[in-house]
């Protein structure tokens, strides 16, 4: 036995130390002495931004050789087996979401399913739905009041999967500004609580401001006001289904022109592009060739024709158009109602005063067009310090942020002006389509909005009929569907006439709500009216290229024969309508 094996007799031998790659023993390499002490070599560094060590300072030998380029001195040069073995560590990944607890599981899960029947609620008739939906949405606020602020990066159980859902204000915008400045792009759906998702179109760049078309907005709101104000029933609550007639109208007119408004095949269209049941891409595309149809003729006076000037081709204005005919009218018929409502019991005292404009943005931040949507990055990101997968879906609760208690003072109650005092412009810059920066279309369908208030209000004078008593600025049971507002006629203004639309289609609630016989008269007047009017627009359809056409003679003398019918009909009940009044 050597010397060596005798002084490590009587205890165990040491486990040999790895060879280098380059076969050398650990600290005998080029500038150390054998046998002195190696290098010590750091614990690896978290790369939380993917940083590459050992770059800092010179160019260290190949890794894994343990030799450095001088002396042991040189080693604090930045080429030494630190470096190395820093520059080989493993990347430290970020963390990923976490489930939430499970009593926030519970939480949330009782939530979803309050919410949903409150959906549900909103299919019932009026009077039912008007006795349950206020209790069942107060219900549905307190327990979103009793859960956790936000949730941000924690995981729930929704139909969509185990999904990260954000419901605070501050959490809204922090994910916003992520994702737009890391330019993630990715799908984005409209969803309900029952499981539902609707693809939403991204947006395109619109440099379109509603400004410039000041003019024309007014003009083409006065004129829907005037028409809405004579749809009125006897008992002058103006029906629903007008509503949605003007507000469409409205929209198509702004963005497309005059002719657009009229084109009741292009809003039946667009209001398919709503569906759930996957057809809405079709509908899409129907829009586009509809587009494309009036984009063949000089249009003028609306954001269109805007576009056309700004140097845009053919195709972008024809995107452009798509995306501000499908966004403004989302859920633009339900704001205008709203919001002339609020607008009437602001001005009787019953809920604070205000210009129309901060009454439609108050009505926007209480009722978003879409309260919940689903958005996927298709890029792998980092948010609140925890990391996300490509693929990932975010539920953005947009309606309880913008009714966050944390961020919002009575964030419940209607306060026009708190849109722009508390900064909910940030939390829903897009709030008619979903996106996460500013939208023209949204711009457009507010500007419209209260436009059309104005219109209204100096027309004749509003009030809200349904329901009663509203008498709070607390408003969570209102539902647009069950509002009913009712228009009266200046003493000093223009008469607009009553309408034939009925609550229940019946002529007996027109005369119990009216005078007799005069009221037959009313009646009997307005539908003259509208067969005269009727019977002019079959002439121009008559006389124009569609049916001058070669081969559509028998077609264009149908056309005037059904004129000419029209025009008779509308005589004899203009002359019932003289007969009836002089009783």
């Amino acid at each position: 036995m050597d010397s060596t094996r005798k002084a490590k007799a009587g205890r165990p031998l040491p486990k040999p130390e790895p060879k280098s790659a380059s076969g050398a023993e650990p600290g005998t390499g080029p500038g150390t002495e054998s046998g002195a002490e190696p290098l010590p070599v750091p614990e690896p560094e978290p790369i939380a931004a993917r940083t590459t060590a050992g770059t800092e300072a010179g160019t260290g030998s190949a890794p894994g050789t343990g030799a450095t380029a001088g002396t042991g001195a040189a080693a604090a040069a930045g080429t030494g087996a630190a470096a190395t073995a820093a520059a080989t560590a493993p990347a430290a990944k970020v963390p990923g979401p976490r489930p939430a607890p499970p009593w926030e599981q519970l939480w949330f899960g009782t939530t979803w399913a309050a919410a949903g029947a409150v959906d549900r609620l909103r299919a019932l008739p009026g009077a039912t739905r008007s006795a349950a939906l206020g209790p069942a949405e107060a219900l549905l606020r307190r327990l979103a009041g009793t859960g956790p602020s936000g949730a941000g990066s924690r995981l729930f159980l929704t139909p969509f999967g185990m999904v990260p859902v954000v419901a605070g204000a501050d959490q809204v915008r922090s994910l916003f500004d992520r994702w737009q400045s890391e330019g993630l792009d990715g799908a984005a759906y409209a969803v309900d609580h029952l499981g539902r998702r609707r693809p939403l179109p991204s947006c395109p760049p619109i440099l379109l401001d509603p400004r410039d078309l000041s003019e024309e907005i007014e003009a083409a709101a006065a004129a829907e006001a005037d028409w809405l104000i004579g749809e009125r029933n006897g008992d002058g609550n103006v029906p629903w289904s007008a509503w949605r007639e003007a507000a469409d109208r409205l929209a198509r007119h702004a963005v497309l022109g005059r002719r657009a408004a009229l084109d009741t095949v292009l809003g039946e269209i667009l209001a398919h592009t709503e569906a759930t049941d996957g057809s809405a891409m079709d509908s899409e595309a129907a829009v586009t060739r509809r587009i494309a149809e009036h984009l063949t003729i000089e249009v003028d006076g609306c954001a269109a024709a805007r576009l056309a000037k700004d140097g845009l081709d053919r195709d972008e204005v024809a995107a452009a158009v798509r995306h501000l005919l499908t966004a403004s009218t989302r859920g633009f018929a339900e704001l205008l109602v709203t919001a002339t409502a609020l607008d009437a019991l602001g001005h009787d005292g019953t809920l604070p005063g205000a210009e129309a404009e901060a009454a439609v943005a108050e009505t926007v931040r209480l009722w978003p067009p879409l309260p919940m949507t689903l958005h996927r990055s298709d890029t792998e990101f980092v948010w609140e310090g925890r990391g996300y997968e490509a693929g990932t879906e975010v539920l953005v609760l947009a309606g309880a942020a913008a009714r966050d208690g944390a961020a919002f003072a009575d964030p419940g109650v209607f306060r026009p002006g708190t849109a722009a005092r508390d900064g909910v412009d940030a939390v829903l810059p897009a709030p008619f389509c979903g996106g996460m920066a500013d939208c023209a279309a949204s711009g457009l369908a507010m500007a419209l909005a209260a436009a059309m208030v104005r219109a209204l209000r100096v027309a004749a004078e509003p009030r809200v009929t349904a329901p009663a008593p509203l008498r709070s600025a607390v408003l969570d049971g209102l539902d647009p569907h069950g509002i009913r507002v009712a228009f009266t006629d200046y003493a000093d203004g223009p008469y607009h006439g009553y309408g034939i639309a009925h609550l229940d289609g019946s002529v007996r609630s027109l005369v119990a709500a009216g005078a007799g016989a005069q009221r037959y008269a009313e009646v009997a007047a307005t539908g003259a009216e509208r067969l005269m009017a009727f019977a002019e627009q079959l002439r121009e359809s008559a006389a124009g290229p569609t049916f001058t056409a070669p081969g559509r003679a028998t077609l264009r003398a149908a056309l005037l024969e059904h004129a000419q019918r029209c025009e008779a009909a509308a005589n004899d009940a203009r002359r019932c309508a003289v007969l009836v009044a002089g009783r």
